[in-house]
């Protein structure tokens, strides 16, 4: 009997203290990757489509074109504490052993959208960007 006590008591420990987090999308654009590899004047269409894939929304405005990327990111993430407790008895006395165990579990979610707005002129060239962040 006090063996499968333990035995029960080892496996509630080991399933409550699971502890991970697991992303469930990843954003294509970063908040800082258009500063690092865009550049006004110089990047093309075709070199935005290498590094970025194709966008999300295009139109056409005055002078040229607007591309818009947005992208989703949510985050789970999954927390456990566990704790066990045995205590041996005195054998032939009145003084049996116990065991007490017990755990804690938490998970958090949050999700981010980053939009990456860009204008290009008329040879298809960048003429402006913008990048902006929502975390909720």
């Amino acid at each position: 009997m006090r063996r499968a006590k333990i035995i029960v008591g080892l496996l509630v420990f080991i399933a409550s203290s699971a502890c991970g987090a697991h992303q469930m999308s990843q954003p294509v654009v970063t908040p800082g990757a258009p500063k690092m590899s865009l550049k006004k004047g110089v990047t093309t269409q075709a070199e935005l489509l290498q590094m970025f894939g194709s966008p999300s929304f295009v139109t056409t405005v005055k002078g040229g074109e607007l591309w818009a990327y947005s992208n989703d990111a949510r985050v789970n993430s999954a927390y456990g504490l566990g704790l066990l407790a045995l205590g041996g008895g005195v054998a032939g006395s009145a003084l049996g052993g116990g065991a007490v165990s017990g755990s804690y579990n938490s998970s958090t979610s949050s999700s981010r959208t980053i939009n990456l707005l860009i204008t290009f002129d008329e040879m298809d060239v960048i003429k402006d960007y913008t990048v902006s962040q929502l975390q909720y």
